[in-house]
C-alpha cells in the first residue's frame, strides 16, 4: 500500500511539473523578401546554413503540433505553430508584415549574422 501511494505521489508531481523549454541555435544563410502569391502580402524566406537544415528538421519533427518561439537575441519574431517538420532547411514568415517591416527584420537578422534561436517547450 505504502509503495503504492508513494507511486501515485511521484506521478502526479511528474505531471503537474511545468514543461522544460528547449532551445535550439539556428544560423541563416540567406534571406530575402518575397511576396505570398495567396494574399500578395510580404512574405519574408530564411534559408538555413547546412549544419543547421539537418539540427532544425529534428527539432520541428519533435514539435510538430506545438507552439515555438523564433528569436534574434532577445526579440521574439514569430511564433508559429509547427505543423510539420522542416526538413528543407526553409523558413517563411509571413503574417502583418508590410515592406519596411520585412526589411527591418532582415537587418535584424543580418546584424545577429544571421543566428536565431528557436525555444520549444517540451514534457
Amino acid at each position: 500500500m505504502r509503495k503504492s501511494v508513494f507511486s501515485s505521489i511521484i506521478l502526479a508531481a511528474v505531471l503537474a511539473a511545468p514543461a522544460v523549454a528547449e532551445t535550439m541555435r539556428i544560423e541563416v544563410g540567406n534571406a530575402e523578401i518575397g511576396t505570398d502569391s495567396a494574399t500578395g502580402q510580404p512574405i519574408i524566406t530564411l534559408t538555413l546554413k547546412p549544419e543547421s537544415k539537418a539540427a532544425f528538421g529534428d527539432f520541428t519533427r519533435h514539435h510538430v503540433g506545438k507552439q515555438v518561439t523564433v528569436r534574434v537575441g532577445t526579440t521574439p519574431i514569430s511564433s508559429p505553430i509547427i505543423l510539420e517538420p522542416i526538413v528543407e532547411g526553409q523558413i517563411a514568415i509571413s503574417g502583418q508584415l508590410t515592406p519596411e517591416s520585412a526589411r527591418a527584420l532582415i537587418d535584424l537578422i543580418t546584424a545577429a549574422g544571421g543566428v536565431l534561436e528557436v525555444d520549444g517547450a517540451d514534457k
